[in-house]
């Protein structure tokens, strides 16, 4: 449980970073733009499957909380700056070596 509680204080801290990154993005760029707001999303929804997983593990959730974690962290290496993708590298890292049937 104190993984769990570690993992998410990360996610938590990654998810304000990620709000307070897409307000600060050049509105002339329509491309740049929209993968921030994908990005901002994809966070949000990273953060709902974490939040799901620590309320219920079950290896659904788990499996779940692994793929936002995978589809968060390449959204971030498309458009998000150095400490985005560091910081999604670190949220990815955390579990993707979970086994899911295990939980």
């Amino acid at each position: 449980m104190k993984h769990l509680n570690s993992f998410l204080l990360l996610l938590v801290a990654l998810f304000c970073s990620v709000a307070l990154t897409s307000c600060l993005g050049d509105d002339d760029e329509d491309k740049g733009k929209s993968c921030m707001e994908e990005l901002n999303a994809l966070a949000k929804v990273n953060y709902e499957k974490t939040l799901a997983f620590s309320n219920d593990p079950t290896p659904e959730n788990c499996e779940a909380m692994k793929k936002t974690a995978t589809d968060f962290f390449n959204k971030a290496k498309q458009c998000g700056d150095a400490n985005m993708i560091q910081a999604a590298e670190e949220n990815l890292n955390a579990i993707k070596d979970w086994d899911c049937t295990e939980r």
